[in-house]
């Protein structure tokens, strides 16, 4: 499984992660520099040094572990292609001192985001801003029945904190290079003829990683601007399928698109069909 992580400095997320991965899943903790005892309950004081190398000498206030299994994060994209589960980050004031609220930080549970978005077709940056929700872990589920060595787990932190992960080689990249490495992607041609009246076959692809998709099947969810379509489902078993398209009721010189996706992330390739 690839795990990542990126840093920014523009959330608003005082906390880092710790993070052990298991084979079955992993369990997860946020912490914060110690400050007073009660100061965040159900925390713990923990020697820095002990988590990190870089945070000797300090001690950390870290929250009490959950765990999450990889089979229910899986269990979540319900079956479909291309899904993200997100756990947002819950901030609860726990009361007073030195005149401002004390918040707790912890893990909220997760839910994929893919499908909570679709509808509105809003992206990621987009649902941010509007739920004023930061999501502090991204699990990528390529496809469905995916394993979890098939998909990933991205942390977002502020700058400033570090990713404490045991159990896992980990990297710092973009989010946008994670989804490149593990996400599939659909192809299709520029340009296609179909006979007016007729139809034409289509060649359709799905790629991961720059390659095309082998030992594992997805299922395209297809939509069209004119023209027929006979099915709006395709399996593609090895990342090929061929799609059929008719332009039945269309003339010479005229033109449609067809686009191509999956259940809870539509749109994401299309062809001009010319009909002839």
């Amino acid at each position: 499984m690839l795990v990542a992580f990126t840093r920014f400095a523009d959330i608003s997320a005082p906390c880092g992660i710790v993070a052990a991965i298991r084979p079955d899943g992993f369990t997860i903790s946020t912490y914060r520099m110690f400050m007073a005892e009660g100061e965040v309950p159900g925390a713990v004081p923990v020697d820095g040094g002990d988590l990190h190398a870089g945070l000797a000498g300090t001690t950390l206030a870290v929250t009490k572990p959950q765990h999450f299994t990889w089979a229910s994060l899986i269990g979540l994209a319900q079956g479909h292609d291309h899904a993200c589960i997100v756990f947002p980050l819950i901030c609860r004031h726990v009361g007073a001192r030195g005149g401002g609220p004390d918040t707790s930080w912890q893990v909220g549970q997760p839910y994929n985001r893919t499908r909570e978005t679709m509808a509105a077709r809003r992206g990621p940056r987009e649902h941010a801003a509007r739920t004023q929700e930061h999501t502090m872990l991204h699990f990528h589920v390529p496809w469905a029945g995916a394993s979890p060595d098939d998909c990933a787990l991205h942390l977002i932190l502020q700058d400033g904190f570090l990713p404490l992960v045991t159990g896992a080689e980990i990297v710092e990249q973009s989010i946008e290079a994670t989804m490149r490495a593990v996400m599939p992607v659909l192809v299709l041609p520029e340009r296609a003829e179909v006979p007016s009246e007729g139809y034409a076959s289509v060649a359709l692809e799905a790629r991961r990683a720059g390659k095309r998709l082998k030992g594992a099947s997805v299922t395209a969810h297809l939509e069209t601007t004119g023209g027929y379509l006979p099915r709006q489902r395709v399996a593609l078993t090895d990342g090929a399928a061929a799609i059929k398209v008719g332009a039945l009721g269309l003339e010479p010189g005229e033109s449609f698109k067809v686009k191509a996706g999956f259940r809870f992330f539509p749109g994401m390739a299309e062809i001009i069909c010319e009909v002839v």
